[in-house]
């Protein structure tokens, strides 16, 4: 668990890479992040370029995984290394677990990117981190993350009722522990 989350990128699933995120990304990042079906189960909103560019610029520097902060990893093609996606890393202040979050652009579905995605994002943090588990949490509706999470090895432990962008929502939370 020595090794820098940047020594262990990029990482190749079948046909899924997890990279950092670069400057040439910002289109297709813009392009998915703009699409309001795609956001309907998402944390995040809509940002113009500027911010785009200032946030591509930020996470295409990451070297580690730091307590308290989220990262996102591009999801890209292998073959092409084409951006399709993001994962977001949150690592716990404590380093006890850490939390994963993935958007993949809509024409990429049903490919198997965002289970390969998964997978390869919770190898890479429990190879880089001492934690307890890797934990998601989806909306009870999101039936494709939910797929996504079981074919990835996770199990549902809990549920919880919060408000989501204005609207009364369940969640469910699904984690992955490190194995013994």
């Amino acid at each position: 668990m020595s090794s820098s989350l940047s020594d262990s990128l990029p990482v190749d699933l079948q046909q899924t890479r997890l990279r950092l995120l670069r400057m040439a990304d910002l289109r297709k990042f813009q392009d998915y992040r703009s699409d309001q079906e795609l956001a309907k189960y998402q944390g995040w909103s809509a940002m113009s370029d500027e911010a785009g560019e200032a946030f591509i610029t930020n996470m295409s520097t990451v070297t580690d995984l730091i307590p308290g902060n989220w990262i996102q990893l591009a999801i890209a093609d292998s073959t092409t290394d084409l951006l399709i996606g993001d994962i977001g890393i949150f690592l716990e202040e404590g380093r006890t677990f850490a939390e994963i979050g993935f958007t993949l652009d809509r024409h990429y579905h049903g490919r198997g990117h965002a289970t390969c995605a998964t997978l390869a994002a919770t190898r890479l943090v429990f190879k880089n981190e001492p934690i307890n588990y890797v934990q998601a949490i989806t909306d009870a509706r999101n039936i494709s993350s939910i797929r996504v999470l079981e074919r990835s090895g996770f199990h549902k432990n809990g549920e919880r009722t919060i408000e989501f962008k204005g609207m009364p929502c369940l969640e469910f939370v699904y984690t992955l522990r490190r194995s013994q």
